[in-house]
């Protein structure tokens, strides 16, 4: 009987034990596989972060190459051509309103005074910048207007100097018009430039700010 009793008691020792080592072996295998899992999930985590911190430094320099572009749009091509019509506009605008009161004689001296002091070096600056720049222009070819415009200045120039400098009559050649929309063109080119730079400055606060 005591034999028996102490089968069982140890048999119940054992079995006790056994569930223990399970119980151990479970909680330590339980926790190795909440570590791993940890470990995993803080390394795809960290490569996550390195990858948006990547990607959202490729859209900052893409976003500030972009800025720089419409901000040299602005200060070397459509900025400058916009001025310039308009000094054209208010000294022609002047101009006609003293010839008004004057004679013929009196009004060539005008007309000459105008051309030489603004018209000409106004159109020469107009056409360096068209020259030289062209490459900021919108779109992939040059406007129309601004090509009528080119026609317009250049064949004045030339007409002008010919009648001035050499006094050759050149009035049965008819002279280019001013291209009407042309004054529009600079305004859509300006207004564009002025609204994309603003939406890359505030795609770049945005960005440093997500970042941050």
């Amino acid at each position: 009987m005591q034999f028996l009793l102490t089968v069982f008691s140890s048999a119940a020792v054992s079995a006790a034990l056994t569930g223990l080592v399970l119980w151990l072996l479970k909680n330590l295998i339980a926790e190795r596989l909440k570590g791993a899992v940890r470990f995993e999930y803080d390394e795809r985590l960290k490569r996550l972060d390195a990858e948006l911190g990547r990607l959202s430094q490729d859209r900052t320099r893409k976003l500030e190459r972009l800025l720089k572009h419409y901000e040299r749009q602005i200060e070397e091509f459509y900025g400058p051509l916009w001025n310039l019509v308009h000094q054209l506009y208010v000294s022609n605008e002047t101009k006609e309103r003293i010839e008004r009161r004057l004679n013929a004689e009196q009004r060539a001296v005008v007309d000459r005074y105008y051309h030489e002091t603004h018209f000409r070096p106004i159109h020469e600056e107009m056409r360096r910048i068209i020259k030289t720049r062209l490459y900021l222009v919108d779109g992939a070819a040059m406007p129309d207007s601004f090509y009528k415009y080119l026609r317009h200045a250049l064949q004045e120039r030339d007409q002008r100097e010919l009648a001035e400098q050499q006094h050759i009559d050149t009035t049965f050649l008819k002279g280019v018009p001013w291209p009407s929309d042309f004054h529009d063109e600079i305004k859509r080119g300006f207004d564009s430039a002025m609204k994309n730079y603003e939406a890359c400055l505030d795609g770049i606060k945005g960005t440093l700010k997500m970042s941050a």
